[in-house]
């Protein structure tokens, strides 16, 4: 059960990006990175060769801002840059708060996550 949820909440935060990309067709888009991506053991995203071999260090932002360079015609202009990380804070009050984003990203990043929190007013810690 806890498998299924967390791919399912990869699935919503995978759209997310591609849609805070501006793409035009966030399905094609998906069927583009998803062949490229892989959840590890903790839940976050890894790029993967054709071959399905880790890529050592890439992730989400990396096969996302690929395909934005190699196929530009699934976005539109003005969507984030390749390379950029998001500025919304799932902590703060707002249209931006996420309790799935602030979980998603506390697995993935602790470090940046009690960074964000404290920006929004909250203490939160690993222990």
């Amino acid at each position: 059960m806890a498998e299924a949820t967390l791919r399912a909440l990869a699935g919503r935060l995978l759209k997310a990006e591609i849609a805070a990309r501006r793409a035009r067709d966030v399905e094609a888009v998906e069927k583009a990175v998803a062949p490229l991506l892989r959840l590890d053991a903790e839940g976050a995203f890894i790029a993967v060769d054709a071959a399905g071999n880790p890529l050592a260090g890439q992730g989400l932002d990396d096969v996302l801002a690929k395909v934005q360079a190699d196929r530009p015609e699934l976005f539109e202009a003005g969507g984030k840059a390749a390379g950029t990380t998001s500025t919304t804070n799932p902590f703060a009050q707002g249209p931006a708060y996420s309790v799935t984003n602030q979980m998603l990203l506390w697995r993935a990043d602790p470090e940046r996550a009690e960074h964000l929190a404290a920006e929004a007013g909250f203490k939160i810690g690993r222990n």
